[in-house]
């Protein structure tokens, strides 16, 4: 069975054109650094991994995802992407057909939609998986046979790490409620000064208790 790496395009795009200064530009004068770099990093992936199967996930439903219909107020404070960073979103995806990459976009459905979609019937049909995206969300997917590749970071997590980092996750959930929380799981005391008494004279004559109950009943 194959090796097929599904790609979240839209950070590396994103990288390479607040990385590549706008001055990389195309014959008739359109700016190409996002090009440019997406293409860098295709290249590189394609090489470094010995890719043979592949597809490249992009975002174009950024304001019109089913998503929005459901819930108007999604990412409502997201900003978009400069105008000349949406100008080479074409010829970013048109970069990797060309490469003989299979790309896959949508106006209702975001990246991470179609590489989950994509995921799981590679995975049942004994396919081994790679996503690769620095997106933490997209660690849900990892199975035995799905990895997540953060290219930048050359991390690859697959079950082993991602169990490991939910454990330690919850050590240190448990260990901050263990320093708020008493051992049986009451709130810890705080530290709430009191009134400290005054130390008896020896020569201080001590009240009879006949003495403090009569005047407590007065």
């Amino acid at each position: 069975m194959a090796t097929v790496h599904l790609v979240d395009a839209s950070p590396y795009i994103f990288r390479a054109y607040f990385s590549l200064p706008e001055s990389l530009r195309a014959p008739d004068g359109r700016p190409v650094n996002a090009v440019r770099g997406f293409t860098s990093f295709l290249l590189e992936l394609l090489e470094r991994e010995a890719v043979t199967h592949a597809a490249i996930a992009f975002d174009e439903s950024l304001t019109t995802s089913f998503r929005n219909e459901l819930f108007p107020a999604y990412k409502a404070q997201r900003e978009l992407p400069p105008e000349g960073l949406m100008a080479q979103l074409a010829d970013c995806a048109a970069m990797a057909r060309a490469l003989g990459l299979f790309t896959v976009a949508g106006d209702r459905h975001e990246a991470d939609d179609f590489i989950a979609t994509l995921c799981r019937p590679l995975e049942r049909e004994g396919h081994d998986v790679v996503v690769v995206s620095p997106d933490k969300d997209l660690s849900q997917l990892v199975a035995e046979r799905v990895v997540v590749l953060d290219w930048a970071k050359g991390a690859r997590s697959g079950p082993g790490e991602t169990r490991s980092a939910a454990a330690s996750g919850c050590s240190r959930l448990a260990s901050r409620k263990s320093r708020s929380t008493g051992s049986w799981g009451r709130a810890a005391s705080t530290s709430v000064p009191t009134r400290r008494r005054r130390p008896r004279s020896p020569s201080s004559p001590r009240r009879s208790p006949s003495v403090r109950s009569a005047r407590a009943g007065s």
